[in-house]
């Protein structure tokens, strides 16, 4: 693209970009002095033979190698492998008017060749503008202007003749100057624009020959508004809506169906007559059409959480829980008539998070607090995953249709003790948005899913921490004194109900800790394509450190260490032994590691890591749609 062409070009510009590239005029088109003269061609006529086919059969010697035959140039036009061959992809026309230009080159003019083409794909062509000068194109019947920067179509300058209009993947807002008068079209594509409102626009009147109309990921968000305006196109039978906020509504498909009686297809899957039968009489109950997504997001438990390890002596305990957090658009209408069950409402109060691994609470003052008391704490700042941020897990090609980036809302799960096998968390929640446009364009990222841990440390107070050691000590006296198998059996059971016996009532609880056990992610993007339903199993691999490893490790050589060790070896014939045969072990390990050059190999990397079986996470996200008008009854109340 020149540098002209930076700010954009007009569709008629576009179009004579693409003709120069079918070189009509030159090298092998057109005339010039490749092309056989006729006084050569008439001494061929009357000096060859003529085959059966009536091809002249043209020894070498009577050939100029100066000229080419139209054979030949016919096979440099179009062979694949010729350096002349040219794409011609953007149009039907466009390969039979450049052998038109090496048979008859003299019919190639501008008249005809604009009264030649019938289809033309632009696409990607920056084209800005459609301008009066593509009515040139008089028997233009296909025009495909796909993925430029088109604002406004006026349609006068449309050719009289065009019977499909592609659109898609502009900046189009305003459907008014393309509807004044347009011509009959039968298809017409609007796809990944940015339209909001079609009434008064896609009616009878204007458009009484429509036949298909596309209008996937638009801004559309009223769903009553766009069934009744399209139930006046009286030959509509293809209908594509999917990617617009309104098909987040229950009733959408329904109310569709039941709306448009000649329609056949919805959003490419044929309507059954089952579908008519179900969803009759829908579009008369307008008033419990409402423009409400209602999602059921449910995580009935998680696999794998490594053993928290809670340590706990007679004077202090440790206690860890476990709950789900997950960053979702908040709501932001003021009639809303839905709340979260566990929604948390934005604040101020930010955790600031330790290498990403570890958060503390802004809480830090110590006091006599139950481990459950501290529940509902925004880790991170909404604004870190909101739409529209570079950072977030954004699927979509598209940029944000909002502005600024809508506010977030923290869903979390209730708290759990750490299970061997499973936490049964059982978390059901029911989501219900009124300002679809931003959940639309919410759910093009990845919900981020946060499992954190939750740990909280306690001790006893100085008065009753005396009274347990006094406590301890006497029972110290009373074991050396008794040494009975029963009180043996009394010492096991005591241990084991320790932690329920601890005075949990009198126990100073501290700041509590948290750390992000796993972040796992889920796509929703399928909710914009027509699915209703996202279940998946979300899984991570989970390291961690093996204790056994550290404990197992040699104790450091200390002067102390090494005396007792010598000692040791002295006094006991059987240790010296024992030593000498290692000692050799190793000598000959480290001959038969060395490698050819006789250098020795590098030590091996100690890694006191574990890896523990994946954390699996299950996940089922639904969007509420109705199937029949009894159960768009019975979910209004009705």
């Amino acid at each position: 693209m020149c540098e002209s062409d930076a700010d954009g070009v007009t569709a008629f510009a576009a179009f004579k970009r693409l003709l120069r590239k079918l070189g009509l005029h030159e090298f092998p088109c057109g005339f010039g002095t490749w092309r056989e003269n006729r006084k050569l061609e008439n001494e061929k006529k009357t000096s060859t033979v003529h085959s059966p086919r009536g091809i002249s059969a043209i020894t070498l010697m009577e050939h100029d190698p100066n000229y080419e035959r139209v054979e030949t140039l016919l096979e440099y036009a179009t062979s694949p492998l010729s350096p002349w061959y040219t794409d011609c992809n953007w149009s039907d026309e466009a390969a039979e008017l450049r052998q038109i230009a090496i048979k008859s080159p003299q019919k190639i003019t501008a008249k005809f060749i604009c009264s030649y083409f019938k289809t033309l794909r632009m696409r990607n062509e920056n084209v800005i503008k459609i301008d009066a000068d593509l009515l040139k194109l008089k028997n233009l019947s296909e025009l495909s202007l796909s993925a430029n920067r088109i604002v406004d179509v006026m349609s006068v300058n449309l050719p009289p003749c065009l019977k499909t209009l592609e659109l898609s993947g502009n900046n189009i807002t305003d459907l008014a100057p393309l509807c004044v008068k347009p011509p009959a079209l039968v298809l017409l594509g609007l796809s990944y624009n940015r339209v909001a409102n079609i009434s008064e626009h896609l009616t009878a009147q204007q458009w009484p020959q429509l036949l298909c109309l596309d209008l996937f990921h638009n801004n559309l968000c009223d769903l009553k508004e766009v069934g009744l305006t399209l139930k006046t196109l009286p030959k509509l039978q293809s209908l594509v809506l999917n990617g617009n906020p309104i098909a987040l509504v229950p009733s959408y498909r329904g109310f569709l169906i039941d709306c448009l009686p000649v329609l056949n297809i919805l959003d490419d899957i044929t309507i059954t007559a089952d579908e008519r039968v179900n969803y009759s009489t829908l579009h008369l109950h307008t008033e419990y059409i409402e423009n409400v997504a209602t999602i059921k997001l449910f995580v009935p438990h998680v696999k794998g959480i490594p053993d928290p390890q809670e340590q706990q002596t007679d004077v202090s305990i440790e206690q860890k829980f476990y709950f789900i957090q997950l960053y979702f658009i908040e709501e932001t209408t003021n009639d809303s008539k839905h709340s979260d069950a566990e929604k948390i409402p934005s604040t101020d109060k930010t955790v600031q998070s330790v290498d990403n691994q570890q958060m503390m609470s802004t809480e830090t003052n110590e006091g006599k607090q139950s481990p459950a008391s501290v529940s509902n704490i925004r880790l991170i700042d909404s604004k870190n995953i909101a739409v529209g941020n570079p950072n977030s897990l954004n699927r979509s090609f598209l940029p944000s249709t909002n502005d600024s980036p809508p506010p977030t809302t923290v869903l979390q799960s209730p708290e759990f003790l750490w299970a061997e096998n499973q936490i049964n968390f059982e978390w059901n929640n029911v989501i219900t948005r009124h300002n679809l446009l931003p959940l639309r364009d919410y759910l093009y990222q990845d919900l981020e899913f946060k499992i954190i841990e939750r740990k909280m440390s306690g001790h006893l107070p100085v008065e009753v921490e005396v009274e347990e050691k006094h406590a301890k000590g006497k029972g110290k006296d009373d074991k050396d004194a008794k040494k009975t198998k029963e009180e043996k059996k009394k010492k096991e059971s005591k241990a084991k109900n320790k932690k329920a016996k601890f005075p949990m009532e009198n126990v100073i609880w501290s700041a509590p800790e948290f750390k992000v056990v796993a972040t796992l992610h889920l796509s929703l993007e399928s909710f914009l394509h027509g699915e209703h339903v996202v279940e998946e199993i979300l899984t991570k691999e989970v390291c961690s450190f093996d204790e056994d490893s550290r404990k197992s490790t040699p104790p450091s050589k200390s002067p102390n260490n090494k005396k007792d060790s010598k000692a040791n070896k002295k006094n006991n014939p059987l240790s010296r032994s024992q030593s000498q045969t290692k000692e050799k072990k190793s000598a000959e390990t480290k001959k038969g590691k060395r490698s050819e050059n006789g250098k020795n190999p590098s030590p091996p990397f100690e890694n006191n890591s574990v890896h523990l079986p994946p954390l699996e996470m299950t996940v089922r996200i639904e969007l509420e749609h109705w199937t029949s008008i009894e159960q768009a009854l019975e979910s209004t109340g009705a």
